[in-house]
Order: C-alpha cells, then sequence, then structure tokens
C-alpha cells in the first residue's frame, strides 16, 4: 500500500518551485487520495485528480486553476474525498461527472422553449435576410397563427415529429406554399434551440429528408405553382389601345396610366405603384429602383439599386403625374392616395392576364425578337450570381436594355399611334 502524502498547506504550496521545461511537475497535497497540484515551466497551477478504476490507471481528472485560498484548498480535497467514495462504490467518477453535466445540461435545454429561440430566431433574420418590417411582421404571423399554439411552451429538445405533424397537415394540402415555409422556419429555430442546448447530435423534428417525408407528400405532389397569366405578346398593340381608351378622359385613370408604365419598364406592380420622383432622373431617362427597406417596401431588388432605362412614351406618362405635396410617390389614386388595384384590369378590358404577367409577355417578345437572354433578364431584374451570366451582370448592360425597351415600346404603342 502506497504511503500516504503529507498534507501540505498552501504556503507550503506557494513555496514549490515549478520544473524546468518542457515537463510540468505534479505534486500530492495530502489529505484526500489522488488530489495533486499540477505546476508548469511557465509558473501556471492547476488541480488535477489522479486516479485507478478497475486495476487500472486513469486519466487524471482536471479540476480547474489553482487558488491560494485556504478554502479553496479544503474545497478540493473535498472533491477528491467525494471521488473516493464513489471508487469504492464501483463508479467512475468521470463517468459520474459527465452524467452529471448531462442532467444539468438537460435541466437547462428544458427552459430553452420554443417560444424563447423563435423570437431570438426572429431577430437574427430582421435587418438581415429579412430586410424590411413586412417580412418580419409575416414571419412572425406565421408562427404566431400556426407554430407557436402548438409548439410555444415546449421544450426545443422535447420537440418530436408527432408534434411538427400537429402544425403542418391542417394546412400542408390546403395551403402548400404557407405550409411549406413555415416547416422551414421551424426546422431552423429547432436547430438553433438544439445548439443552444447543446443537444446538436439530437434528430431536428421539422428536417425533411428521411423524416416528415414519410408523413406528408412532397409539396410539389399537392401543389402545383401557378405562374401569374399574362396577354400574349402577339396581342400588345391591341391591349394598349385598350388600356389607353380605358383612361378616358385623359388622366382620370392613374392606375391606367400606372399600369402602362409597368409594360413598357418591364417592372413589378408594387415597385410601380412606389416610384418616387427622386428615383427618376428626367435628364438621363433612368429611373433607378432602390434597395429594398423599411422605407422602400415591396421593391424586390434585394440589396442593389437598379437603374431602369426609361422610353419616350414612360417618360412622357411620368412627367405628365401631378406632384403632390403630401406624398413623394410619382402615380397616386385622384384622391392623394397609394394604387392598389391594377390586377384586374387586364381582365376588365377582355384580356385573359394580370398585371404582373406582362413581365412574362415582355420576356417572350424579347426572345421572339432575338434579343440575348442576359439582356431580357436583366430587363427584368433577373440577377445571376454565378456562372458565364454573372460576367455580363458587372456591367448590367444598360445600352442593351435601353435598345430593347424602345423597340418594345414602339411595338406596344403601334395601334396607340396610329389613332
Amino acid at each position: 500500500m502506497p504511503a500516504r502524502a503529507s498534507e501540505l498547506t498552501v504556503r507550503q504550496l506557494e513555496a514549490i518551485k515549478p520544473p524546468k521545461p518542457p515537463s510540468d511537475l505534479r505534486k500530492a497535497v495530502g489529505g484526500a487520495n489522488g488530489l495533486c497540484i499540477n505546476i508548469k515551466p511557465s509558473g501556471s497551477r492547476s488541480w488535477l485528480f489522479r486516479y485507478s478504476f478497475a486495476g487500472k490507471r486513469q486519466t487524471p481528472i482536471a479540476l480547474g486553476s489553482y487558488s491560494r485560498d485556504v478554502n479553496s484548498l479544503s474545497a478540493m480535497r473535498e472533491v477528491a474525498r467525494g471521488f473516493n467514495k464513489l471508487i469504492k462504490e464501483g463508479i467512475d467518477p468521470k463517468l459520474h461527472l459527465k452524467d452529471k453535466q448531462k442532467a444539468e445540461l438537460f435541466k437547462k435545454a428544458q427552459g430553452i422553449t420554443f417560444k424563447v429561440v423563435a423570437e431570438e430566431w426572429i431577430k437574427h433574420k430582421s435587418g438581415g435576410e429579412w430586410k424590411t418590417a413586412r417580412s418580419v411582421s409575416r414571419g412572425r404571423q406565421y408562427l404566431s397563427d400556426y407554430a407557436l399554439p402548438v409548439l410555444g411552451n415546449m421544450a426545443v429538445i422535447d420537440i418530436q415529429v408527432d408534434d411538427i405533424l400537429k402544425v403542418l397537415k391542417p394546412i400542408w394540402e390546403t395551403k402548400t406554399p404557407t405550409a411549406e415555409r413555415l416547416r422551414i422556419y421551424l426546422q431552423a429555430i429547432i436547430a438553433r434551440g438544439l445548439h443552444s442546448a447543446k443537444a446538436m447530435n439530437q434528430a431536428n423534428a421539422a428536417a425533411w429528408k428521411d423524416n416528415l417525408d414519410f408523413y406528408l407528400k412532397a409539396p410539389g405532389d399537392v401543389h402545383k405553382t401557378k405562374h401569374h397569366p399574362s396577354v400574349p405578346w402577339e396581342d400588345m398593340p391591341q391591349f394598349m389601345k385598350a388600356l389607353y381608351q380605358f383612361d378616358n378622359p385623359k388622366g382620370s385613370r392613374p392606375e391606367a396610366q400606372c399600369l402602362a408604365v409597368a409594360v413598357l419598364c418591364g417592372t413589378r406592380s408594387g415597385a410601380t405603384t412606389l416610384m418616387e420622383w427622386d428615383e427618376v432622373d428626367l435628364d438621363k431617362q433612368i429611373w433607378t429602383v432602390p434597395p429594398t427597406s423599411d422605407d422602400k417596401q415591396r421593391r424586390k431588388s434585394k440589396a442593389l439599386a437598379w437603374e431602369i432605362p426609361l422610353s419616350e412614351e414612360a417618360m412622357r406618362i411620368i412627367k405628365a403625374q401631378p406632384r403632390l405635396e403630401r406624398t413623394t410617390r410619382v402615380f397616386n389614386t385622384l384622391a392623394g392616395g397609394e394604387i392598389y388595384d391594377m390586377a384586374a384590369i387586364p381582365r376588365n378590358l377582355g384580356f385573359e392576364g394580370v398585371a404582373h404577367g406582362f413581365r412574362t409577355t415582355l420576356q417572350n417578345w424579347g426572345k421572339a425578337n432575338g434579343y440575348p437572354k442576359e439582356v431580357r433578364d436583366l430587363s427584368l431584374q433577373h440577377k445571376q450570381t454565378t456562372g458565364v451570366d454573372a460576367a455580363y451582370d458587372t456591367e448590367m448592360l444598360l445600352p442593351q436594355r435601353t435598345k430593347l425597351m424602345n423597340a418594345y415600346m414602339e411595338y406596344v404603342m403601334s395601334e396607340v399611334t396610329k389613332g
């Protein structure tokens, strides 16, 4: 039986000189079997517990940095005595510590609820991927309407596939795009919660592959993407003639004038209705659509300002709009409010299509008339970020797009100018 180490005092421990490099010095401090002080050549000191278990020498257990406090020495001796008691009971103290840490982590994880993590995730997305208050509000609404009533007070580590199905099943086949987006939100929130709970190895209950796909039909099987119906490009001269006749007496239908500019510029309805005077350079005949922000919402131009060439007819319409003191918008209702009701105009005029569909019309006309794909795509604010097409985007091809827009204006206005 090895001799018991002398019970050293703090002063005696302080008197021990650091060893010469490269080895550390380990010295038993006495008072409890296995308790040692580890001294590095640099002079830094820490506590170790050296022990054998099941007849084998085990890797020492690190007990933290050394302190000159007498109470600290006493506390370390109590820890070592507790370990020795466990060894006598046939319990490896290292495994005991791991189990204790797991229990503490589990207890902490129980306090990490879905609602808390969801709020942290929303804050993380705000100002980043979700650049506008509208985006944040929509994401928050999805969670509030569908997820929080079921998952809100649950610990993230307790959420199972059945819980996710309670959220998604009621809307999976009736509101598929919403449900699919919500599932992505749930997966991201749960992943964040599991990371916070140090439970990254736990399966994510909202994951799709080899998980929810066992219980839910693929989104594409239950919901077919509906493309915006568009007026055939061959009918555009007749449509523009009908649109201009709709604005009778002239200037009485601001929504018709706004739609005409959207057609001539190939722009989205939301961006066109929100056009502001400071975005239009009348001298250069350029409309610069700004990046989306809380003040400039529904633009879908992401982080880029986008220059759109204005044809002669687009310029004429814009210049004819009255400037109102109470708003900076170019297009307004006769009462001075924002224009919302352009979508149904084509069908009201007897054409199968909606306002957004005119972007498809422009794309098809450009293709039929031999304009390169990169020019057509950029004319619709479709920016490539990888591959060969990205090289074209560095110049934005403004001269080529100007040529396309002017030719398109002459075509679609051909019946209007006749009369």
